[in-house]
């Protein structure tokens, strides 16, 4: 967990200043109440060993919203978070019950008043269980090192235990059934599941890290990237402004498609991020932004000539500057982040 935010269930924080007060924020973890079904399979359970099975997945909860709460203090700018409140309760629909985690607690800035503060904890003690779990998760990186295919227990052991930084097996494993039997096949749906619910366990900052970079590896599945980040509603605006950046057309054409997301949160500075990249793509990507009609005949690049009032190539559908009729051209790029920054602007003004 990230030690430099602090968080406390306190209003104050002794040895600091709180300097500014940036808001309430709240993290939610929902999960299906099967995760402890067999919690009371006997009361020689409840009193023995499995117990502790129990309470590390409460502690993993725990850490969960903890964790999203603390991603979005950071986006606030904040370096601790006071009046922590967690509250677990369950709920019932259709027949079906969920086990809710909630964690709450107000965002601030502080200053420091006394050098004897310290929030750091000593001479931690690693336990036995833990040691064990160190050894098993050890094990499981070097299978996927060497690429050793995971049994089911080594990958529920992966998702109990929020094992970070082996997505990039998840994707492999999917991509393989992709290449081998299509996307249609029952064992691709439960990769793609399975692929959703290890990222789902981690905070923004961390999802954006198991999805970003792999856009360059991978880069003919560009739509599946595209869809998956549509369905986690995650944004990079560092990975965008670079993409317009590079001149490549195919970097620039996957931007212009992630610019439409929308994102899981905003803050204001979020509309300085839309400002600069407008800008860019107008400074990077040559387009019609005037809507001005050419004046004699063009060549395409596929080496067709047009007649000035064809706006797509005859031969291949793209117009003078490479986008097709269905591709989110430039213009319709800028249009959509000026809608983004009036309703941005207009949300922090009333704030």
């Amino acid at each position: 967990m990230d030690t430099d935010i602090l968080i406390t269930t306190t209003n104050i924080i002794e040895g600091s200043q709180i300097t500014h007060y940036l808001g309430v924020i709240n993290a939610s973890i929902v999960v299906g109440t099967n995760l402890f079904s067999d919690f009371f399979a006997g009361l020689s359970d409840i009193f023995g060993g499995t117990s502790k099975t129990y309470q590390k997945q409460l502690q993993n909860l725990y850490s969960f919203v903890l964790e999203e709460l603390i991603g979005k203090a950071k986006l606030l700018h904040a370096d601790a978070i006071v009046g922590l409140q967690i509250d677990f309760d369950e709920l019932s629909a259709q027949n079906k019950s969920m086990f809710m985690m909630n964690a709450v607690g107000t965002a601030v800035k502080t200053l420091r008043t006394s050098d004897h503060f310290n929030h750091k904890v000593p001479n931690q003690v690693l336990d036995r269980e833990s040691f064990e779990n160190i050894q098993i998760i050890s094990q499981i990186r070097g299978k996927i090192t060497s690429g050793i295919v995971l049994d089911d227990d080594e990958i529920r052991f992966m998702l109990s235990n929020r094992i970070s930084g082996c997505e990039d097996y998840f994707y492999k494993r999917l991509f393989s059934n992709v290449s081998n039997y299509g996307y249609s096949t029952n064992d691709y749906t439960f990769d793609l599941d399975m692929l959703k619910n290890y990222i789902g366990l981690f905070s923004v900052p961390e999802k954006i890290k198991m999805i970003y970079p792999y856009l360059e590896q991978y880069t003919n599945q560009s739509d599946f990237f595209l869809e998956l980040l549509k369905e986690l509603h995650i944004l990079d605006y560092a990975y965008i402004k670079r993409a317009i950046n590079s001149r490549d057309m195919e970097s620039q054409l996957l931007a212009l498609k992630l610019i439409g997301i929308s994102n899981e949160s905003y803050t204001q500075e979020n509309i300085s991020d839309y400002m600069e990249i407008a800008s860019q793509i107008r400074a990077n990507i040559p387009y019609n932004y005037e809507e001005e009609a050419p004046q004699k005949k063009w060549a395409c690049s596929c080496g067709k000539t047009n007649s000035p009032d064809r706006q797509y190539c005859t031969k291949c559908s793209k117009d003078m500057f490479g986008f097709t009729e269905k591709d989110i051209n430039p213009k319709q790029a800028i249009e959509g982040i000026q809608e983004t920054i009036m309703i941005l602007e207009s949300y922090f003004e009333i704030k």
